[in-house]
């Protein structure tokens, strides 16, 4: 069957609102696949281990009634790494799929491509066909908190390996899947600094397996709040008015015509295609924005937001960071500290208030699929 994981969420908070019947079937083939696998598991063993890996493949694809991207590889025993590609509304759905797998012996499963620094040259040559000479790494700090990374080679494989994916996947490998989605923004390829570059300033870059340093070293240099944002007086606070330009900014935001917040680091960033919570915080919020089909002017907002905001903060759920308004409607911008209670919240100024079309959206770009109003 074609199978789009976000579809049939969410995944993440499936708890937290009574589940669809294609939700249910989903499930219901989750389990059916792990108990085929669990059963074909020794002939799977099999096949990997007498070298006929394309016929393990095969036999796995026959028993998977997803389209997922999986891939094997030998670390204590066999493993079976699912990866979303990039696409990463379907991470939820992966990791459900991941959790529900039995133990077995001689297996691992993951929902996502670990680090493995030791042969990272060489699983880029297998992975892209190119073959990266002694490559050397540089980090700088990028837009909205990213780390960019700048690749630096031998000038005869400059044009060629600018034009691969080797580049990103040498940073997977070296980092893990989940962190070069999480923490790194552009990757770019430069010529390598010739034999007169110590009598210069220009950077020589480090070796490949410093770039996990050069990741920790960065996130320690990212300053955070002091306390959670259910704490901060936002009054205190400067806020700032971010006129919007239409798509020109992002598609979804199109209908907003301005937005009035205390936090424009992260609400800009909240614009853009890869937001990761982690980013801009390090307390397991979780910022979001609460969409109804309603045009409120500032004053009436303001009163909404001040509503929402004294109801979180009363159990400690979180906070309001501001709020915009557009063509037909109204969008208030989020950081959850507890979402199950940030969400009975709003279901009940929803419904005291009788708000039309409501929409809690989280901004996390593997979080936006989960609609739970």
């Amino acid at each position: 069957m074609t199978f789009y994981g976000p579809d049939y969420g969410p995944w993440k908070f499936a708890d937290l609102v009574d589940p669809s019947a294609e939700h249910l079937e989903a499930k219901a083939l989750i389990e059916q696949f792990w108990k085929e696998f669990e059963d074909a598991a020794p002939e799977i063993t099999r096949l990997l281990e007498s070298s006929s890996g394309e016929a393990a493949i095969d036999l796995i694809q026959k028993l998977n009634p997803f389209e997922l991207c999986f891939e094997y590889g030998r670390q204590d025993g066999w493993v079976l790494r699912f990866t979303t590609e990039g696409d990463y509304p379907q991470q939820p759905f992966l990791n459900a799929f991941v959790d529900a797998a039995p133990e077995l012996d001689g297996w691992s499963f993951r929902s996502h491509r670990d680090a493995d620094s030791g042969y990272s040259l060489q699983l880029v040559e297998a992975r892209t066909g190119v073959k990266l000479n002694n490559p050397k790494l540089l980090g700088f700090p990028g837009e909205n908190r990213f780390m960019d990374v700048v690749v630096l080679l031998d000038a005869k494989q400059v044009g060629p390996v600018s034009g691969s994916s080797a580049p990103l996947v040498l940073v997977e490998t070296l980092l893990g899947e989940h962190d070069l989605d999480v923490w790194i923004g552009d990757i770019e390829v430069r010529q390598r600094p010739g034999i007169f570059a110590k009598f210069s300033n220009q950077p020589k870059g480090e070796d490949i397996r410093a770039l996990s340093s050069m990741l920790a070293a960065h996130k320690q240099k990212i300053r955070y709040p002091e306390t959670p944002w259910s704490e901060v007086d936002l009054e205190q606070l400067g806020w700032s008015l971010i006129e919007m330009r239409g798509p020109a900014d992002a598609a979804e935001w199109d209908t907003l015509i301005a937005i009035s917040t205390p936090a424009p680091e992260i609400v800009v960033a909240m614009l853009n295609d890869r937001f990761f919570s982690k980013r801009f915080s390090n307390r397991d919020e979780l910022f979001a924005r609460f969409i109804f089909a309603d045009f409120m002017d500032t004053d009436q907002r303001a009163e909404l937001e001040d509503e929402v905001n004294s109801r979180l903060r009363a159990g400690g759920a979180g906070s309001t960071l501001g709020g915009g308004t557009g063509v037909g409607s109204t969008q208030i911008f989020l950081a959850m500290e507890d979402v199950a209670e940030s969400l009975n919240v709003l279901r009940t100024v929803v419904a005291e208030r009788a708000l039309p079309g409501p929409e809690l959206r989280f901004a996390d770009a593997d979080l936006v699929g989960e609609r739970l109003l």
